[in-house]
């Protein structure tokens, strides 16, 4: 009920409701006549207190996190959370989403240092105005008047097999026969680190000669450090797959498989088809799965105590696999196949380089066409 200020002014209240969060609120409006007050009153209700209830950035990306999890993994979403938190928050945070501007999104992807990062904020910040542009809260997303900055992927390098060697060398004399089989692993099926550590016994067919990729370590950084790490599937659908084991591949893991049975049976306990391929050697965890990031630390030492010099890392190895397939002119399907991947453009684009063995072949196949002319 409309009541009188003591500076003249006409005061009434309604109580709006963010369709969205569904936060209530009630909003105050003012005017020195009856018609003001109406008019005033009937703005806030056909706009539902959208100018009011406006959220800021960081309310918004919230929100924008807890929509895109429903599509993405864990991983994603704190990759998301880390872009947001280094480099667009502490900028953009503060804003209505309405205040956000062309230039305030250039000034943040100025402060960036590297062209990848830029462009992965930018595509970020354009996705969460995005949605707010669906959902009806801007009119505009300013990212449409910002130039989408561009990076070219760093080529990974491929291991050669005199590194590969050194590498194997280097695990020996270290003693390290668990990272000596995961070294031949990743160099015969490039499988990805969170699918060699999540790998179980019952996952390897030693009478067919397959491995069974079905499940993928989890890694949520922002979550407490007793489940950090968690088994999932894959990082895709196509993730689950069965992988080739060669040969001496099988050997190997089944001398391993050995080992593991006699350190098993030293602690008074039966190695299982349930228990992981590669354990943890920590005593608070033994028995349990590695954890992805071990595997790059002991490859990163390796690496130096071998003396290799070259940019390889680990994920080299699903590089040099998959090239090694193109090589071997193995069909794109079956290539896209192994990776685990959606489709054989990315597999091919992303993965395979081009060798001076494939340039030669081009060449022998011209040379061949020429002559049968």
């Amino acid at each position: 009920m409309p009541t009188k200020r003591k500076d003249g002014r006409i005061q009434t209240s309604v109580t709006i409701t963010n369709s969205l969060t569904g936060e209530r609120k009630k909003v105050y409006v003012y005017g020195y006549t009856e018609d003001e007050v109406k008019r005033e009153l009937n703005r806030v209700k056909l706009d539902n207190g959208k100018e009011i209830l406006m959220p800021t950035f960081k309310k918004w990306a919230d929100e924008w996190l807890k929509i895109k999890s429903d599509d993405v993994s864990p991983t994603t979403i704190n990759s998301y959370k880390d872009s947001l938190r280094l480099h667009i928050s502490p900028i953009l945070d503060k804003y209505k989403l309405k205040d956000i501007t062309p230039s305030l999104v250039r000034v943040v992807l100025r402060n960036i240092p590297t062209q990848r990062t830029k462009e992965y904020c930018y595509i970020i910040i354009n996705a969460i105005l995005n949605q707010a542009l669906r959902e009806d809260l801007i009119n505009k997303n300013p990212c449409i008047n910002v130039k989408k900055p561009k990076s070219k992927p760093k080529e990974a390098s491929i291991i050669t097999n005199e590194e590969f060697n050194m590498l194997l060398n280097s695990a020996k004399s270290a003693k390290n026969t668990q990272f000596e089989i995961i070294l031949r692993l990743a160099f015969d099926t490039g499988m990805r680190r969170s699918e060699i550590c999540a790998l179980r016994w019952e996952d390897i067919d030693f009478n067919k000669n397959i491995i069974h990729v079905r499940h993928a370590i989890k890694i949520d950084r922002y979550a407490p450090i007793e489940t950090r790490f968690s088994i999932g599937e894959p990082k895709t659908d196509y993730g689950i797959r069965d992988i080739a084991l060669t040969g001496i591949l099988k050997l190997n893991l089944q001398k391993h498989q050995i080992r593991q049975k006699e350190f098993f049976k030293n602690k008074n306990r039966i190695l299982s088809l349930k228990d992981f391929v590669f354990m943890s050697q920590h005593h608070l965890r033994l028995g349990n799965f590695i954890q992805p990031d071990n595997i790059t630390h002991e490859f990163v030492k390796l690496k130096r105590k071998a003396g290799i010099k070259s940019d390889i890392t680990f994920k080299s190895f699903r590089h040099t696999c998959l090239t090694s397939l193109a090589e071997a002119n193995i069909p794109a399907k079956a290539i896209q196949a192994h990776a685990g991947h959606a489709n054989a453009s990315f597999t091919l684009n992303r993965y395979v380089h081009r060798t001076e063995k494939m340039e030669q072949e081009v060449g022998d196949f011209l040379n061949k066409r020429n002559e049968s002319l």
